[in-house]
């Protein structure tokens, strides 16, 4: 089987999970054949994903601004609430800021046999569970992000105004 058809049966069956249990973070998402789904946090090019790969699948907070200063600065941000986000999450999570690169990532992750289709419901079930747990933690952030994200807009047009 080609591995876009087993991401498509995989996400099926998590969003088909996710209607069940009343899990509210995915809702309006479709499965697609990619090893990833995403969906926003409140907060433009913020947001939670889940990811299976051939042996691990992970939850993740990305922060996925066109501007690479925008997404270091937020990262910088949680990164001094580290503590507290992990706390609230409840395990040592994988801080992703990638200097070089321009989005930062926040991640949790279980090693799996991705391609063995009878561990599916309890990988699905790991991943909704980790996913809340990971907006939990990540949702009384947001509106500190957002003054975050606007100190810097505030900032650049500073810039921009002394220049004229």
């Amino acid at each position: 089987m080609r591995i876009e058809t087993i991401n498509r049966k995989f996400w099926s069956q998590f969003l088909d999970a996710r209607k069940l249990a009343d899990f509210r973070l995915f809702s309006g998402v479709s499965p697609g054949d990619k090893y990833w789904l995403s969906t926003g946090a409140g907060l433009s090019h913020v947001g939670y994903g889940v990811t299976i790969l051939r042996n691990e699948i992970h939850v993740g907070f990305g922060l996925t601004s066109a501007s690479k200063e925008e997404n270091k600065v937020s990262f910088d941000y949680l990164y001094s609430r580290k503590d507290v986000i992990e706390a609230t999450f409840g395990a040592p999570l994988n801080w992703l800021r990638r200097s070089d690169r321009q989005q930062s990532y926040i991640r949790f992750s279980k090693p799996v046999d991705a391609y063995d289709e009878r561990s599916w419901p309890e990988m699905i079930r790991w991943l909704m569970i980790h996913v809340q747990r990971l907006e939990r933690a990540f949702k009384p952030e947001i509106d500190n992000l957002r003054r975050v994200k606007g100190s810097l807009t505030l900032s650049a047009g500073r810039e921009d105004s002394r220049r004229e």
